[in-house]
């Protein structure tokens, strides 16, 4: 027996407004690398993106049908891919609100499908971790496009004796943020992607009966000046289910509890730990249930390249290179002389 893999014949690939155009250059390459041919739709709030990539493409004269841009509403894409006899993979970047309806829609056609929804990454600091690095990586965790992506900063998890002086560090940096139009070179923090994001974001960090909004927390229009809130508790909906913004949420917990807080989390994509120590950053890492795993960095730095996965937890987008997830794993049994001939021919892309 041996595995080989195939490409998947038309991969239909969804795109969300936030890092619309690098997240279709890395689509549209993993799906020429892995012999695929591909619908790609942008986010239509980024047109203008969406139009200059097509004429991209175009100069660059990639082999004939390989790749085709579509404008249209997600639902209306999503339907016709479904539809479509030779569309065999669909893949979907974007809220989790909807990652639950393109599944069912792909199930209900019997094709595969990818989710890729939206992160909930959580941190923790502990007792032997410098503060004012420990202040830097957070607050760069969490503000970074805006607080905008999947690997942000969500929550922050603390040793008890270094909660007090995390927090007003981070609290003192995120005050400090100048808040502004995009285009203006003092701006540290630009607008959400609309009005009602920043709208929702405010009620959604006050809405636990224990939150108290430490600092900021004030939309106005798409602009929302960066937060901090405490008093979130296990069942609190800022733990198991994460938001798209400049904010953080803290609490100091005992090391022995990290366990219980990690596996609270319903989308655990990216976690991490800023430690000295072996043993826990071991431990932590064995524990975590996220895609990937952090170890005294910034989260939100990410390479447009690298593996990625996890979400949901269902099996069907494990780790790994993007390259791979556009070829489809399958097994041969024969005769040894034929299977490896058919090994290295499917792994060319034949």
């Amino acid at each position: 027996m041996r595995i080989a893999r195939r490409p998947y014949h038309t991969v239909a690939a969804l795109v969300p407004q936030n890092a619309s155009l690098p997240l279709s250059i890395t689509i549209v390459a993993s799906a020429l690398v892995a012999g695929s041919r591909l619908l790609l739709r942008p986010s239509l709030q980024c047109a203008t993106s969406g139009a200059l990539l097509a004429d991209l493409i175009a100069l660059c004269e990639p082999p004939a049908s390989s790749i085709r841009i579509v404008n249209a509403l997600a639902k209306e894409f999503v339907q016709a891919s479904c539809d479509a006899p030779h569309v065999e993979l669909i893949h979907y970047i974007g809220s989790n609100r909807y990652a639950l309806d393109v599944f069912n829609d792909a199930f209900s056609a019997r094709k595969p499908c990818l989710l890729d929804g939206q992160g909930n990454g959580l941190l923790y600091v502990d007792d032997g971790f410098p503060v004012e690095e420990a202040v830097r990586l957070i607050v760069a965790g969490a503000t970074r496009y805006n607080g905008e992506t999947c690997t942000s900063v969500n929550g922050v998890l603390t040793h008890p004796n270094r909660y007090r002086d995390v927090r007003e560090g981070v609290i003192e940096a995120m005050r400090a943020l100048r808040v502004g139009h995009p285009a203006s070179p003092e701006t540290q923090v630009g607008p959400l992607l609309s009005r009602q994001q920043a709208e929702d974001l405010v009620v959604r960090l006050k809405a636990g009966p224990s939150h108290r909004l430490l600092c900021g927390g004030e939309a106005d229009g798409a602009f929302f000046t960066p937060a901090v809130v405490e008093g979130v508790d296990l069942d609190a909906a800022l733990l198991r289910e994460g938001f798209f913004g400049p904010a953080a949420w803290i609490r100091a917990i005992d090391e022995s509890a990290l366990v219980t807080w990690l596996q609270a989390n319903h989308f655990p994509l990216s976690d991490t730990i800023l430690s000295e120590r072996p043993d826990l950053i071991l431990r932590f890492a064995a524990r975590s249930r996220a895609a990937r795993i952090c170890v005294n960095q910034d989260p939100s730095i990410e390479s447009m390249f690298e593996p990625w996965g996890g979400y949901p937890a269902g099996g069907l987008n494990p780790v790994s290179d993007w390259v791979e997830k556009y070829r489809q794993p399958y097994q041969l049994d024969g005769a040894p002389r034929e299977l490896s001939a058919l090994t290295d021919a499917t792994s060319d892309g034949a």
